[in-house]
């Protein structure tokens, strides 16, 4: 028995975790483009003339800040969600 009440289980169905996980990766590939923005490319102000393609990158690359933020969010319910499993399962920390 866990030491906290079993109110209700705690599941994701494999369509929310993919999707969840899908989001995570998307998030961490904005953080990665924002840093190869930032080492390779100009500033958007010397830019000067550009067409929608490279307006498109800049603001998405702009979201690098936001996409860390989503990336750990994510990590921590998918994280908490486990813990919370294995708490009320009455196997959390042992070895299976």
């Amino acid at each position: 028995m866990a030491w906290f009440k079993k109110e209700r289980d705690f599941f994701i169905t494999p369509l929310v975790s993919n999707f969840l996980h899908f989001s995570k990766w998307l998030a961490a590939l904005v953080v990665v483009l924002s840093h190869v923005r930032a080492v390779s490319f100009p500033s958007f102000d010397n830019l000067g003339e550009s067409g929608i393609f490279w307006k498109l990158f800049y603001f998405i690359t702009s979201l690098g800040h936001e996409a860390v933020i989503v990336f750990f969010v994510l990590s921590g319910y998918l994280i908490g969600g486990e813990i919370l499993r294995g708490l009320n399962s009455g196997n959390f920390g042992r070895n299976t």
